[in-house]
């Protein structure tokens, strides 16, 4: 009687400490009730890692959709921040050979015309994209063409789908300063009216321009280049990235085409009605197949779509789960294997022997997951960790047993963040989401983690188990593209978009602080015959330093922005009254007024004019303070340039 009385412990080899067994007596039997408990323990267990699990490969795929819509998106906006450049360099080199066209003229004198064609030869070595160019009447009559052959003879802009073009209004400045796009056409050239077709395998996009009420500009595109930029990003192998008119009309396609997307016409016309720059298209017959995201350029009549398989979408998840998904499966197999046995053997006997493979087989299915896993005790101090909790933090088990998992922590989540975690814990036993941690080498790193709570019948904390993995690549990668779809490539100002946001903040805060916002629109002066003499790549070497004098002139504080060209907008913040913003304008002007230094013997000055506007005093509106700005500039620029305006109350 006494020794059946007794009670001894047997620790389970290799299990973390302090993992036991406790069975009566001498013999090595256990009681049913004790062999049921540990039955329902484990298959809790594998239920709680199963939910856990699920829960979190549902929360990887959306994730994994949302960063292909994001990156979609980004990669639409690069994409048109990309060919805007380049059209302004269609633009501008139409412009610059339109002013070697006298006003009026029906014809070129041969000095006239071997000028063009000298100022030409230089523009076209750097410009691959253009084909041809056509300098004609509004009617059509052509009075130059790169390739000679259409002088003297009608162009078909309607086969080019340019014949309103003629119809444009010229505003400031002597031109639209906004390209027209026509629709692609076979051949290599563009053709004359009633002339004769060339069968040809080539094709050209033609884009024209209304220079004066008397001339217009033609260029031919070759589409080949312009595919090769929509092709950079990838979207997948059934993605496609699209240049379409704001109607949806595709002008060009990548090459990769889309199995969903080809020969359909999606437009984002009630996007742009909305005056929503870029986002996603939703899309009631593509709804299985895939999305598309879109970016409206703020310059030209296009539209950038990106669309988006959600074969693809499924394929890289898949490919980035398939481990997880292989070990989960394989461990919940694990599981009711062991359920399975287990039942068997309580039906014949409640042994030790069948207690110990129970325990074995868990921590073998604990040790191989391929997610990080913690287990601790209700205080919390851990109890066990796998392999893979060493393989991302760096502590082995032995360095964290027995220790609070805030050891892991890396300031930079606020009290407020742990409250809303623990009271997730408390109320719905879960909690999932994104933290920042600190590895054993103080490396910090992000990851995408599960908590989960086991209590007792009576609600009682037992065990909090946390399966996590480290996503600190992922998120760097996102953080880039944000940083490049909101900032200037070449000086890496903040873009049009990067500004409309923070000004719409500034306002938002003048209004609620009572405080004053001021908008100084900036164009260069004497800038473009610079591009024209030296290039495009000297030209970029000035605004970079305009960029760094703009940025040493003005406030921590405000911003700096580029639109685009060579007109920048700076926001100034919490400004007394308009003399305190005559002092900065003035100050910029002045910043400007040294030359500056190109190559070692290259000397270029440039100038501004800038345009001024107050908020609330010209307005409260992001947009109608920068169109005062800008008509503000352009009085500066009418008065002789190298001074600022403030928009007249």
């Amino acid at each position: 009687m006494q020794q059946r009385g007794t009670r001894r412990v047997i620790l389970v080899e290799n299990m973390p400490e302090g993992i036991s067994t406790v069975v009566p007596g001498p013999a090595p039997r256990l009681e049913r009730p004790l062999a049921r408990r540990t039955l329902g323990l484990i298959l809790g267990l594998g239920v709680v890692l199963a939910s856990l699990l699920g829960l979190d490969l549902h929360h990887t795929y959306q994730s994994t959709h949302r960063a292909a819509l994001e990156n979609a998106r980004l990669a639409a906006g690069l994409v048109e921040g990309t060919l805007t450049r380049t059209f302004e360099s269609v633009e501008t080199t139409l412009l610059a050979l339109s002013d070697h066209i006298v006003s009026g003229s029906h014809k070129l004198s041969s000095d006239d015309e071997a000028q063009l064609r000298q100022t030409l030869q230089r523009t076209l070595e750097f410009a691959p994209h253009i084909r041809q160019i056509v300098l004609a009447r509004p009617d059509g009559l052509v009075l130059f063409d790169s390739n000679i052959r259409l002088v003297g003879r009608p162009l078909d802009l309607d086969l080019l789908a340019l014949a309103d073009l003629s119809q444009d209004a010229v505003e400031r400045g002597g031109t639209t300063r906004s390209l027209r796009f026509g629709l692609p056409v076979a051949g290599r050239f563009l053709p004359a009216t009633h002339g004769q077709p060339v069968p040809s395998p080539s094709r050209l996009l033609p884009v024209g321009l209304k220079v004066r009420d008397d001339l217009i500009a033609v260029a031919a595109l070759n589409p080949i280049a312009l595919e090769d930029i929509l092709g950079l990003p990838d979207v997948g192998p059934h993605g496609a990235m699209r240049l379409a008119r704001f109607d949806g009309l595709p002008l060009l396609e990548s090459a990769q085409g889309s199995s969903f997307l080809s020969g359909k016409r999606v437009s984002a016309e009630e996007a742009i009605a909305r005056e929503q720059a870029s986002g996603q298209i939703p899309l009631g017959w593509t709804t299985p197949q895939g999305t598309v995201m879109f970016q409206v350029s703020e310059r030209y009549p296009m539209v950038i779509q990106a669309g988006v398989a959600r074969e693809d979408v499924l394929r890289t998840w898949l490919g980035s789960e398939s481990t997880v998904i292989y070990w989960s499966l394989t461990a919940f197999g694990g599981f009711f294997l062991l359920g399975g046995l287990l039942v068997r053997e309580i039906s014949r006997r409640s042994d030790l022997e069948s207690q110990v493979r129970l325990l074995s087989l868990t921590q073998k299915v604990f040790a191989n997951s391929a997610e990080a896993i913690l287990i601790t005790d209700a205080a919390p101090r851990i109890i066990a960790v796998n392999p893979v909790f060493t393989d991302v933090t760096g502590y082995t088990s032995d360095e964290v047993i027995g220790k609070n998992p805030n050891i892991l922590a890396s300031g930079r989540h606020d009290k407020g963040f742990y409250r809303d975690m623990w009271h997730s814990l408390e109320t719905k036993n879960l909690w999932r989401g994104e933290i920042w941690n600190r590895k054993r080498d103080g490396t910090l790193y992000a990851q995408r983690v599960a908590i989960s709570r086991l209590t007792d019948e009576a609600g009682t904390p037992l065990n909090y188990i946390a399966i996590f993995n480290d996503v600190t690549d992922q998120r760097r990668r996102a953080e880039v593209l944000h940083h490049q779809a909101h900032h200037d490539a070449l000086t890496n100002l903040p873009n049009r978009s990067l500004l409309m946001d923070r000004l719409e903040q500034a306002l938002f805060r003048a209004d609620q602080d009572g405080t004053s916002v001021a908008v100084l629109f900036l164009d260069l002066d004497r800038f473009k015959p610079i591009n024209d003499t030296h290039g495009h790549r000297v030209g970029d070497k000035v605004l970079e330093e305009v960029a760094r004098r703009l940025l040493t002139a003005v406030r921590q504080s405000d911003t700096v922005a580029r639109l685009g060209g060579d007109e920048f907008v700076i926001l100034v913040h919490n400004v007394s009254g308009p003399p305190s913003v005559a002092r900065i304008a003035t100050k910029l002007v002045d910043s400007l007024k040294a030359p500056i230094l190109v190559d070692e013997h290259l000397f270029l000055s440039v100038g501004a004019s800038i345009g001024i506007a107050l908020c609330p005093r010209h307005g409260t509106e992001a947009r109608s303070l920068l169109a005062a700005a800008d008509a503000a500039m352009y009085e500066a620029k009418r008065s002789g340039g190298d001074q600022w305006h403030f928009f007249p109350d």
